[in-house]
This record gives C-alpha cells, sequence and structure tokens, in this order.
C-alpha cells in the first residue's frame, strides 16, 4: 500500500511557441545563450526523438493537451486556414475530449494555464464559452483566448490580406460615390433612376464596408484579448508589459485511444527511449511521414509520403505564403516514398534508394502495415476547423463593450472588470 502521507509531486509545463530544435544551447545552437534551460538538459532528461502532432498551434496544442493526434479529435482541416482564425469562430476543443488536465483534477489537483489558448472560445453565443479552459479541466486560466497576430502590436503590418483590404476599401468608395451621384441626379431631376437601383448600391457599399472593416479594422480590437477566467481584463492588449503581468500571475479514458505513452521512466532516466514506436507526422488532416523506432537495432526511420514544394528550393519553408500547403499542387507524392536514417542522417539531406539501403523494402513495408493500422483506429468526428466552424460569427464574438465597439483596459484597476457579454 502507498502511504497516504506522502505528497504528490507539483507538475509543471512550460510552452514555448514557435522553438525550432535547434534554436538551444543544448541542442547545439552557440548564438543564443540559454543557460538555464540548458541546466534543466543537463540535470534532466533531453530528448532527441520527438515531434510536434502538426506544425501549427491549434491542432498541436489540441495533441498535447489530450495526448491524441488532432484528426481524432477533429482539430484539423482540410484547407487553410488550419488554425483557429479568429475569436469569434464556433469550432473549439470538443468537451467529450479528456485532457491531462481533467485527469489532474481528479487526483485532487489544482491546475491553472497562463498564457495562449487558441483552441476557440464560444459555441452558440458571445459568451457561452463552451470551449473555454475552465471547461476543459483548467481552475483558472490568465491569458489570450486567441494568438498574437500583427495587429496585436499597433505599429505592425497586418497579416490579414493587403491587398484584399485595399480592394474592399476601393469598392466602398466607388459604390458610395455611385450612391451619392444617382441619389444627386434624381434629386435635381437630371436624370431618373429607380430607388431600387439606389438601394442595391447603397447595400453593395455597405457590404464592401463591412467587408473591409471586419478584416481590417477591427482585427485588433476583436481578435487582441487577454482574460482573467470568463472575464475580458484588456481589449485590445497593450503588449508593452504583457510578458512581466503573465510572468506575475504565473507565480501567484475507457474506450479512448490515446496516442501518447507514460514517459515517467524516461524522464526518470530509467530507460534511454520512451515506449513510442511510431510516431504520425500529419499536415491538417493528410499523413505526410512516419516515423519509427526500431528497438532491435535502435534505428530511427522516417519515410514521407508526402513533402511540400518549399519555395525557394531547399529552403524548408514556404516563403511568400502564410505556411505551405498540406494538398494539391503545393505538394508532392513520392511513389515509393522518401525514406531516411534519422540515426545517421538527422536533418534528412540524403533520401536512402534500395542500392544503398538492404531493408529498404522491408521498412517501407513495415511502416506501411502500422500506417494500415493506424488509420483504421480512426472513427469520424465532426471537423472543428472546418470552413463552417472556423468562419466569423458576430453573435460570438467577445466584447467587453458595445458591438462592435470593443475596446478596454481594466488591468490598471483591481476594483473594476468587465463582464464577457
Amino acid at each position: 500500500m502507498c502511504d497516504a502521507a506522502v505528497s504528490r509531486p507539483n507538475v509543471l509545463l512550460i510552452m514555448a511557441d514557435d522553438l525550432g530544435y535547434g534554436d538551444l544551447g543544448c541542442f547545439g545552437n552557440d548564438t543564443l545563450k540559454t543557460p538555464n534551460i540548458d541546466q534543466l538538459a543537463r540535470e534532466g532528461v533531453k530528448l532527441t526523438q520527438q515531434i510536434a502532432a502538426a506544425s501549427l498551434c491549434t491542432p498541436s496544442r489540441a495533441a498535447f493537451l489530450t495526448g491524441r493526434y488532432p484528426i481524432r479529435s477533429g482539430m484539423v482541416s482540410r484547407h487553410d486556414p488550419r488554425v483557429f482564425a479568429r475569436t469569434g469562430a464556433s469550432g473549439g476543443l470538443p468537451v467529450n475530449e479528456t485532457t491531462f488536465a481533467k485527469l489532474l483534477q481528479q487526483q485532487g489537483y489544482t491546475t491553472g494555464l497562463i498564457g495562449k489558448w487558441h483552441q476557440g472560445m464560444n459555441c452558440e453565443s458571445h459568451n457561452d464559452h463552451c470551449h473555454h479552459p475552465l471547461n476543459h479541466g483548467f481552475d483558472y486560466f490568465y491569458g489570450t483566448p486567441f494568438t498574437l497576430v500583427n495587429e496585436c502590436q499597433a505599429n505592425k503590418d497586418p497579416e490579414m490580406n493587403v491587398q484584399l483590404q485595399a480592394t474592399y476599401w476601393f469598392y466602398t468608395q466607388m459604390a458610395a460615390l455611385l450612391v451619392f451621384s444617382l441619389v444627386l441626379g434624381r434629386t435635381t431631376g437630371l436624370f431618373y433612376v429607380k430607388w431600387k437601383i439606389i438601394a442595391f448600391t447603397a447595400s453593395c457599399g455597405i457590404l464592401f464596408f463591412i467587408s473591409w472593416f471586419a478584416n481590417y479594422g477591427f482585427v485588433r480590437y476583436w481578435n487582441c484579448i487577454m482574460l482573467r477566467d470568463h472575464i475580458i481584463t484588456q481589449q485590445p492588449i497593450k503588449l508593452e508589459n504583457a510578458a512581466s503581468r503573465i510572468l506575475k500571475e504565473s507565480t501567484s479514458f475507457i474506450k479512448r485511444v490515446i496516442d501518447g505513452r507514460n514517459q515517467i521512466a524516461l524522464l526518470q532516466g530509467a530507460v534511454q527511449h520512451s515506449e513510442h514506436e511510431f510516431m504520425f507526422h500529419y499536415c491538417g488532416s493528410y499523413l505526410h511521414a512516419v516515423r519509427w523506432y526500431q528497438k532491435e537495432s535502435g534505428t530511427v526511420w522516417k519515410v514521407h509520403y508526402t513533402t511540400p514544394i518549399f519555395n525557394p528550393e531547399g529552403a524548408g519553408a514556404c516563403y511568400g505564403k502564410r505556411m505551405c500547403p498540406c494538398s494539391g499542387e503545393g505538394v508532392t507524392h513520392h511513389d515509393p516514398p522518401l525514406l531516411f536514417d534519422l540515426s545517421r542522417d538527422p536533418s534528412e539531406a540524403v533520401p536512402l534508394s534500395p542500392d544503398m539501403e538492404p531493408l529498404f523494402h522491408t521498412v517501407l513495408k513495415h511502416i506501411g502495415r502500422a500506417v494500415e493500422e493506424h488509420r483504421s483506429s480512426l472513427t469520424p468526428v465532426p471537423q472543428q476547423l472546418s470552413s463552417g466552424n472556423n468562419m466569423w460569427k458576430p453573435w460570438l464574438q467577445p466584447c467587453c463593450g458595445t458591438f462592435p465597439f470593443c475596446w478596454c483596459d481594466n488591468e490598471e484597476s483591481d476594483t473594476h472588470s468587465y463582464k464577457v457579454g
């Protein structure tokens, strides 16, 4: 029997957004100094073969929270954007998903999330908060429900399509000028035009104006929000002291397929490798690659079925685009697949061939069977990042003022705060 008096360990998970494999000193970077993280690596365990379940924030965070590939929870999309692109969307991490925070709560832990959520907010109204962290096992939340886009910085160039914004604004001006001319001509008797035509033209102008304002004028006020639990404390965020405020806050499965594995023995240094044999690399809902740790030989194989067409070639990124595509003309399908030995070629510089690797066909066949088994375990789920769920819905927009004039700053006062709604 375990001694009930033995205290449970505290659990602290630190997530860095968009951290590259070689950005840390303990992984070979000699241009940036990360002494504290390097010390953690020296005194703890450094994992050298791991993946994020997706290359973008929304699906990868869903996997991190649940231990399941995001394709199982519907947190993927067949089309761009592959993340939640606005706070006023109805998609989000389904409430029936079990997060590690829920499991910790069941064990008597007090849980909190400080920082970025990006797993959705509302389902049917602007304040139902069905996807809120407090509905996913966290007792406390302080941070942004969305993410930090350029618009959150007043002097930053917007990430939205500048040309599209200019087009909306141009048509708005043209429609307004046309309506003015038609009204002037009708009222002065210069020419006759039906009021229905004038009303239709005015409606088009209003639609163009709304499209421009929704994609430009109010992006900062609608999406750059700070919450404390269910309360908006700042809209838009003031980034000048946001980091210090977040740091201050930081200090003050039955019948369910779990893709994660128990890493306790690995973290304690009792074993050198995790229990993972296969790791599946998804791009949205498309399986692009598979990694296999061959325990008998200690070899780590990686197979690429699909790769993005990088721009420029060999850059490892798609410059000129917001993100690399997952399908269509922007990718290359490989038949036979590309095979790499990550044990000897961690940068995946030289794909193997049957002439170079005697086990080429054996490895592909073994990984192929694993892919079939993995896909057979998938069940259809609603796609939370579908076009319908990811489109902006005004009635779901969090707002601490009178919509659409959503801005406030209650960070300077401990006695006043605005309830969302």
